[in-house]
């Protein structure tokens, strides 16, 4: 293995936003320590990451450990979101990963998230046919050559980018020739299916259409939230559509509203988090809506201020129906409503006398209950959130 780096006990390397991508772009994997000087967090952390980075680096000579001046690099901090110090944001090939690092910060368990990271999850499969694959897992596999090809390498980084959304088997050999009348390829198999979708772009080195490919097929629409994701979801920064069901009910209404949120909603996918929710589990939001478990399903939509209650889910079907409820919260009429009661409409002449004998009649105003899920963001017991600065 050849050592991008200088070997030297240097810790974390500096970045700026003059050499950011171009370092990044060396590091086959890397964590990225986002950190504000007066933050005490991020005081403690400083001589364990350069500690971390100077061990993994001996162990692992394509990883890399750095760090961002949040103060100083300011456009950098500002280009990924960073809302909380320090941020461990993780790269792969110089692309950001969604997840962050949120392990224990020593040295020990740095290194010991690196070697998991690195260790190749590929499973090499000596007979297609004979192939058992989880039935709750989407799944990429490789019909190629060779292992010593650069197909192979692209296959590779590929699948260690996506480790955490689909499993990743490869065939080789006379083990995949059938498969490849037309060169190397990929197939997708999700939990519902046993065929292949095919991949059919090339992996010329430099192109981008197996990365996309894989990201649109292993990348759900929709996923669901749980207490460990939770945090991880928030940080996104992108309102929730959420569908509370019942675990022990009838669950077509979750693949509902997975083809809805596929063929309606695709379109909103930068915009909006489409989330499934346990409804036991996550009863509290449901309190706050003025329900609970014996009103499942029900949707709602969560923006970390307030919570938005979609009135009638028998009506979940009709089209359009739920693409008019997110619309309703870009425009802002869903906290005006809540606010103010429903918008005015031109009333009907023969509803004139009748508006006209009602003038003293009130409207009820009311206010939408406060976001839950908010609640579910990053603690201050471990992080220096902006808004909130401590220079203690």
């Amino acid at each position: 293995c050849v050592c991008l780096f200088e070997e030297s006990d240097a810790g974390a390397i500096d970045l700026t936003e003059q050499n950011f991508d171009a370092e990044l772009g060396k590091a086959e994997f890397a964590i990225v320590n986002f950190y504000a000087d007066w933050c005490h967090f991020s005081q403690s952390l400083k001589p364990i990451f350069d500690q971390a980075s100077d061990e993994i680096q001996r162990e692992f000579p394509t990883v890399m450990l750095a760090k961002v001046n949040c103060i100083t690099q300011a456009n950098v901090a500002n280009k990924y979101h960073v809302n909380k110090y320090p941020t461990l944001k993780l790269y792969r090939d110089g692309r950001v990963l969604k997840k962050e690092y949120r392990g224990q910060r020593t040295a020990e368990a740095f290194k010991e998230f690196v070697r998991v990271q690195m260790k190749d999850d590929i499973e090499v499969v000596p007979d297609v046919e004979k192939m058992k694959l989880d039935t709750d897992r989407r799944h990429i596999i490789g019909y190629l050559e060779s292992k010593e090809s650069k197909t192979y390498d692209i296959f590779r980084r590929v699948a260690n980018f996506f480790r955490s959304d689909c499993q990743f088997h490869v065939a080789f050999g006379e083990a995949s020739v059938s498969f490849r009348h037309g060169g190397d390829t990929a197939g997708f198999r999700d939990s519902q299916s046993t065929d292949d979708i095919y991949y059919s772009n090339g992996f010329a080195p430099g192109n981008n259409y197996f990365f996309q490919w894989t990201q649109d097929k292993c990348v759900p629409l929709v996923r669901e939230i749980t207490f460990q994701n939770a945090e991880e979801l928030t940080e996104e920064g992108l309102p929730f559509l959420l569908l509370f069901y019942d675990p022990n009910g009838d669950n077509k209404i979750v693949e509902t509203f997975r083809k809805i949120v596929g063929s309606e909603l695709y379109s909103e996918k930068d915009n909006m988090n489409f989330l499934t929710a346990n409804g036991y589990q996550f009863s509290h939001p449901l309190v706050h809506l003025g329900k609970s478990t014996a009103d499942l399903p029900l949707i709602a939509i969560d923006d970390f201020r307030h919570m938005y209650l979609y009135k009638d889910i028998n009506k979940l079907s009709e089209p359009s129906s739920l693409k008019e409820f997110i619309a309703d919260l870009h425009s802002g009429k869903l906290h005006r409503e809540f606010h103010h009661g429903p918008d005015p409409t031109k009333p009907n002449p023969s509803d004139a006398a009748s508006e006209s004998s009602n003038k003293d009649s009130t409207k009820e105003v009311s206010t939408p209950p406060k976001s839950q899920f908010a609640k579910l963001s990053p603690s201050d017991q471990r992080y220096s959130l902006l808004g909130q600065r401590d220079e203690l």
